[in-house]
């Protein structure tokens, strides 16, 4: 299998950090850009195209997908992402999607549950890792077909 960039990946998988800030949480995934646009493609029927910039279009089926597919929970409130910021790196093979969450935190104790599908409607294979740095500690999590639920707790 070629992808549009003439690189051959049978890795199948997404990779995201997310970070405790003052005013809530810092979100960056990374997926491959040629598996992605395909999938954008699918779903919009017109032809999405991240390499030259992120048309308002691009910037809303991105917006669209990533909150039906990766989906954060802090303290019983879910979080949607109303805006990111979407951008081609490593040569045009991956596609970055940064997006910051603002959310008012009046408990001591956080517990933050992340459910993360990306991808896994497209490939059977599929496998998405984040790692989690909160005030106290920094933990990877691993989400797989069977198991894409993820919660942490940490204290502020």
């Amino acid at each position: 299998m070629l992808c549009s960039f003439g690189v051959f990946h049978p890795l199948k998988m997404s990779t995201g950090v997310v970070r405790e800030t003052p005013k809530g949480l810092f979100v960056r995934v990374k997926l491959f850009a040629d598996d992605f646009e395909n999938r954008l493609n699918e779903i919009s029927k017109r032809k999405i195209n991240l390499t030259d910039g992120v048309n308002d279009y691009e910037q809303k089926c991105v917006l669209h997908y990533v909150n039906q597919h990766l989906l954060f929970e802090l303290n019983d409130a879910v979080i949607l992402m109303s805006e990111a910021d979407v951008k081609m790196i490593e040569s045009g093979l991956v596609v970055q999607v940064e997006m910051q969450y603002d959310v008012d935190r009046k408990t001591k104790e956080n517990v933050l549950r992340i459910s993360n599908d990306l991808m896994f409607e497209v490939f059977d294979n599929q496998r998405n890792s984040m790692v989690v740095k909160t005030s106290d500690k920094a933990l990877r999590l691993d989400f797989n077909h069977s198991d894409f639920i993820n919660e942490i707790r940490w204290n502020k």
